[in-house]
């Protein structure tokens, strides 16, 4: 018995001296996953720190990109714009040439020859018997020379042709009350040919010869044609400033009829390059498309020749040969 309790008592003592290690391994065990721990969330930590330095490093390296991008594609454009700004409106016209098939210049030279013959019938004898100087011959030249120049001031500019210019159209109106409505027909008439030249790219895109004739006709040369006639429209009206805005008005009109046919008899399909026209008949965006800008130059136009008459009416006095 004795030695029982002998045995019990040296493994009692033994445990005890056995718990302050026991204790001290449990402690390191415990301190040890602690740091592995730790040194898991920093190593996740860093991680997630690296992975988002890079996204927001790409994210930064896309945006100079683009912006490079951007501005590169935006120098590009306006070195674009500016080499185009050089070219002068003869450049342009030139250029055009290649698009137009033979005939059209072979019309072109008819109506031009057609237009050098009557100048020439025209100038024999004037009114009273005696040959016609060639000052009506300059101003004419002049007329022709500074609607031409207006016409390439474009206010407003339509996307499928027609413009809203400075006052292009007055320089002929003035030739018709200045000289009369011959003269004033044949300066419109050369006036027209010269607008034909510089927009004879438009007419490459009718597709058939007819078409193209039509094109010719309606939206050069009758279109133009039709502003010589404006002091016939202001006969029979004494009040010279009433005279001069009816008849303004009333060639205005005929180019827009001009205009409107054309785009009825030609440019029709065009209407579906605009969502607002595609259910609208015809003739109705006809109307609306060339009506949106002729209305504003025949504004411009009678008010630029109001002006004038208020100002200084002797300049729509007739002139002798």
């Amino acid at each position: 018995m004795k030695k029982l309790l002998s045995l019990i008592l040296t493994a009692l003592i033994l445990a005890l001296a056995a718990l302050p290690v026991l204790a001290e391994e449990a402690a390191r065990t415990e301190v040890t996953e602690a740091a592995d721990a730790a040194q898991t969330e920093v190593t996740e930590a860093a991680d997630a720190a690296a992975t988002e330095a890079a996204d927001t490093a790409d994210a930064v390296e896309a945006e100079v990109t683009d912006a490079a991008d951007t501005a590169e594609a935006e120098a590009t454009e306006a070195a674009e714009e500016a080499e185009e700004e050089k070219e002068t409106w003869a450049d342009k016209a030139f250029e055009n040439f290649k698009e137009a098939k033979w005939y059209v210049y072979a019309v072109v030279a008819a109506l031009a020859v057609l237009g050098v013959a009557g100048v020439c019938l025209l100038g024999k004898k004037s009114q009273g018997g005696k040959p016609m100087s060639t000052r009506v011959m300059a101003e004419g030249a002049m007329m022709i020379a500074v609607a031409t120049v207006l016409s390439m001031i474009k206010i407003i500019e339509m996307p499928f042709g027609g413009s809203v210019t400075l006052f292009s159209m007055l320089p002929i109106v003035l030739m018709s009350y200045r000289h009369g409505t011959k003269w004033g027909l044949m300066t419109a008439f050369a006036h027209s040919i010269l607008q034909l030249i510089m927009g004879i790219k438009n007419v490459g895109y009718c597709a058939t010869l007819g078409a193209q004739i039509a094109c010719i006709l309606l939206d050069y040369v009758v279109a133009f044609s039709v502003l010589g006639l404006a002091s016939f429209f202001s006969r029979g009206l004494k009040n010279r400033t009433a005279g001069v805005c009816v008849g303004t008005t009333v060639v205005c009109c005929l180019r827009f009829v001009c205009h409107f046919l054309s785009g009825v008899f030609l440019w029709g399909s065009y209407k579906e390059y605009y969502d607002w026209a595609a259910d609208m008949p015809t003739w109705l965006y006809s109307i609306v498309y060339n009506g949106n800008y002729m209305l504003l130059e025949t504004i411009i136009t009678v008010l630029g020749a109001l002006i004038l008459v208020r100002g200084a009416a002797r300049l729509f006095d007739r002139q002798a040969a």
